[in-house]
């Protein structure tokens, strides 16, 4: 089993937590030019990075040619508008989410992913959506998290000052507070094979 980032600091978290699997190595490299021959893995998953590549298409073509016939490839990524978050801002949240979106190269990318693999050589075989839903606040999950990304990456964006950006965290964990949370985010997977 081989992993590969092309962030040599995810390459030393990802090192650090399967150190007790010694059977799991890890690769610098980009999805794009896999360190790979043809035909090496039986199955190539690929979590939360497509959306971040400049080149999906080309790293579709790499995962087709480093799967062998038959193999099957698993993604999994997010289309950001489908996020729904209960802000009593709501002008701000906006202009939050829309300097957010800069944050992927396609933040829709789950749109044209079946006629990208399909495209690619591939035979899509399943298509199923993952939706992440806090109903409540808690600082264990994922929206918790995601606010925290969100506030240094959109301060200087869309005119977004770092005042607003801290004003609208600390509006959605007061609404948590009172009872009024509400989160949900959809990720899709797709599931195809190599004929």
């Amino acid at each position: 089993m081989c992993g590969v980032d092309i962030s040599d600091p995810l390459l030393a978290v990802a090192r650090s937590q399967c150190a007790h699997q010694p059977w799991v190595e890890f690769r610098h490299g980009d999805a794009t030019q896999l360190p790979f021959p043809d035909h090496a893995f039986d199955a190539v998953v690929s979590t939360q990075v497509l959306e971040y590549v400049r080149d999906a298409d080309a790293a579709l073509v790499e995962f087709h040619r480093v799967v062998r016939p038959g193999g099957r490839v698993g993604i999994l990524d997010t289309d950001w508008d489908s996020l729904v978050w209960h802000s009593p801002n709501r002008e701000l949240m906006n202009r939050i989410l829309a300097a957010w979106d800069e944050h992927a190269t396609d933040p829709y990318l789950p749109r044209t992913l079946g006629n990208r693999l399909a495209h690619a050589g591939f035979s899509v075989e399943a298509q199923h959506i993952l939706p992440l839903f806090n109903a409540h606040y808690d600082v264990n999950t994922y929206s918790n998290r995601v606010i925290d990304l969100i506030v240094p990456f959109v301060v200087g964006r869309g005119k977004i000052t770092r005042d607003e950006a801290e004003a609208w965290a600390r509006e959605l964990r007061q609404s948590g507070e009172r009872g009024e949370y509400f989160f949900s985010l959809n990720r899709y997977l797709f599931l195809a094979q190599r004929p």
